[in-house]
């Protein structure tokens, strides 16, 4: 039975694959656009700490119970570690840094780890946390978030009653409206929590 429905499969399903080869050599294979949008960088606000190179191994080896990673300062990126200090400058200086980034697509990202100075500008960065951040709620609902683009605070897919039907809204206003505002909520409700 198995070999006649394979038999059948085959002689109904070759036509399909003989179409699609044939347009792969006439038209060409879609291939995706590439995405284009600024690459990460880190900025002098995003620096730290300067530190040692001795300082950085000591609070970066790993210590590993159970032996799948090496005793060494990053484990199994100990080769990139020491490729990335020992291509540094003499008058290289290596600090720590921290950046929210975001991303070609809109979301954020914290991104740390180390980086080269020369001359108060950073350079080649070792990065060692690299994590999606959740976007901050808005209106309370679900959909609703709230972007800070410098000194603009953007509400994006305001629900208003919060149901689906409703029109999405969006609203942008003066960050310093938008931290007063959290700011009087925060204040109320301690005062509400002391009544109690």
């Amino acid at each position: 039975m198995v070999p006649v429905l394979g038999f059948g499969w085959v002689v109904s399903c070759w036509p399909w694959c003989a179409y699609w080869k044939i347009k792969e050599r006439i038209w060409g294979v879609d291939t995706p656009a590439p995405v284009d949008g600024p690459a990460f960088a880190v900025e002098p606000a995003h620096l730290l700490k300067r530190l040692a190179i001795d300082e950085v191994e000591a609070r970066e080896t790993v210590f590993d119970p159970l032996g799948a990673a090496p005793n060494l300062p990053f484990g199994h990126l100990h080769a990139a570690w020491r490729a990335f200090v020992d291509g540094r400058a003499e008058d290289d200086e290596l600090w720590s840094f921290s950046a929210d980034w975001r991303t070609v697509w809109g979301n954020m990202e914290r991104r740390a780890g180390y980086v080269l100075v020369r001359a108060s500008e950073p350079g080649e960065h070792f990065l060692t946390i690299w994590k999606d951040l959740p976007q901050e709620a808005g209106c309370g609902h679900s959909r609703c978030t709230v972007r800070i683009e410098g000194d603009t605070v953007i509400f994006e897919d305001f629900a208003g009653d919060a149901t689906r039907t409703a029109p999405k809204l969006r609203f942008a206003f003066p960050r310093n409206h938008y931290e007063l505002f959290c700011k009087a909520i925060s204040e109320q409700s301690a005062q509400l929590s002391h009544r109690r």
